[in-house]
């Protein structure tokens, strides 16, 4: 009887974190006029738009829920790329590289390639955990179709408490519909 008392207060002490956790209702949001999409949290106040030195059009938005920035990036490129999965890959590797000064990265877990979405076939991905100056967590992942590149980052002062909503996040990426 002890035994089982004493196992279920423990049960009860380390599932108090997962009921008091929030979850959050995602929704499909327009990336500003890119025609892509991504599955956030809230709409992002504002998108902003720039353009990259080749010319290509940047968008950027994020937002906040439960002290953790959902963020999207999304590149329109000025001209299509083409290429093997492996050329667009190294392509995103290489503006992920670019970004991690952006995000004053000090430590990566390393690329992991090979990740596809089944919204777009064409499309490959490629997945980092990074760690910032301050201690604080990214998980990050890219998609790239040959037109455009949706890079997604959800950063906190932790690791996001739940796996899945933080997957369900990186892999809500969703290219323009083809016509």
């Amino acid at each position: 009887m002890k035994k089982s008392l004493v196992f279920l207060c423990l049960v009860c002490w380390f599932s108090l974190p997962l009921v008091a956790q929030k979850i959050p209702r995602f929704q499909k949001v327009s990336i500003s006029t890119s025609g892509c999409t991504a599955y956030m949290p809230s709409v992002p106040e504002a998108f902003s738009q720039s353009f990259s030195p080749d010319s290509s059009v940047v968008y950027q938005g994020e937002c906040t829920f439960d002290g953790f920035e959902f963020g999207v990036i999304a590149v329109k490129f000025h001209l299509p790329v083409g290429g093997s999965d492996k050329d667009k890959e190294d392509l995103l590797v290489s503006y992920m590289d670019y970004l991690k000064g952006e995000f004053k990265v000090k430590a990566s877990a390393g690329y992991g390639r090979g990740h596809h979405l089944d919204s777009e076939p064409s499309a490959v991905g490629v997945i980092d955990y990074w760690k910032d100056q301050q201690g604080g967590e990214i998980a990050v992942k890219a998609w790239i179709n040959g037109e455009l590149i949706g890079f997604l980052y959800l950063s906190g002062k932790t690791e996001y408490p739940n796996f899945n909503v933080q997957q369900l996040f990186l892999n809500g990426f969703r290219f323009p519909k083809k016509k």
